[in-house]
C-alpha cells in the first residue's frame, strides 16, 4: 500500500500485491541444477504457469549430449537475459543522466542504438505488469516513455526538475531520489511481425 502526501494536499494510494516464485531443481542422474525465479502482481501467472515441466526440459537438455553446430549462428537471447540487458541499459536514458553527459548516448553521436527492428518501450502503468504503480516517489502518475525507436535514441526519462528544464512533463519514474526503469517491453515499432521476420 503506498500513499502520497504533499504540502499541498494532493493526496494518491495505490493498493497492490508482490507474489514471488523461486524453484530449485536437481538432475537425479548428471547432478545439473537449475533455478526459476519469478516475480507477479497476479497470483494466476506464478500458480498457473508449468514451471515443472519447463523445468525438468531444461535440466534433461542441459544433461544430454552435446550438439555441436555450425561456426555462426544467430544469437537468440532468452527474455531473462534480454530483461536482464534493458535493466542495466534504461538508467542512461535519464534526462539527468544525459545531461551531465554520463550517458552512453552521447558517445553514439546520432549514430543508431541497435537494429532499424529494435523498439523499446517503458510503460509504468501497464495493468498487472511487475512495475506498474499509480504514482511514483514524487506523486507523478507514469506516461509510457519509447526510449528506442526503431533502433534510434527515441526518448529520455523526466524527473519534475528535468522536465521543467526542457519544458516538458515528468515521465512518473522517480523511486528513492533517483530515476528508476518501470515496465520495460520490446516492440516491433511500425513493422508487422512478416516484415520484422524477413
Amino acid at each position: 500500500h503506498r500513499i502520497f502526501a504533499s504540502t499541498r494536499g494532493v493526496h494518491a494510494s495505490n493498493h497492490s500485491t508482490n507474489y514471488e516464485f523461486e524453484l530449485h531443481a536437481r538432475h537425479e542422474n548428471s547432478g545439473h541444477e537449475h533455478t526459476l525465479h519469478t516475480h507477479s502482481h497476479a497470483f494466476s501467472h506464478v500458480a498457473s504457469i508449468p514451471y515443472g515441466s519447463n523445468l525438468a526440459q531444461t535440466l534433461d537438455k542441459l544433461s544430454g549430449p552435446r550438439v555441436t553446430g555450425p561456426d555462426s549462428a544467430p544469437l537468440v537471447l532468452s527474455p531473462q537475459v534480454m530483461a536482464w540487458i534493458l535493466d542495466r541499459v534504461a538508467p542512461a536514458f535519464s534526462a539527468d543522466a544525459y545531461e551531465s553527459n554520463k550517458s552512453f548516448l552521447h558517445q553514439l553521436d546520432g549514430a543508431p542504438v541497435a537494429s532499424r527492428r529494435f523498439h523499446v518501450i517503458d510503460d509504468a502503468s501497464l495493468p498487472g505488469a511487475m512495475h506498474t504503480c499509480a504514482f511514483d516517489d514524487r506523486g507523478v502518475p507514469p506516461v509510457p516513455v519509447a526510449i528506442i525507436r526503431e533502433g534510434n535514441f527515441g526518448g529520455l526519462y523526466h524527473s519534475p526538475e528535468t522536465a521543467r528544464r526542457a519544458d516538458t512533463r515528468p515521465t512518473g519514474h522517480v523511486r528513492g531520489d533517483m530515476i528508476q526503469p518501470g515496465n520495460l517491453g520490446v516492440r516491433h515499432g511500425n513493422r508487422s511481425r512478416t516484415q520484422m521476420l524477413s
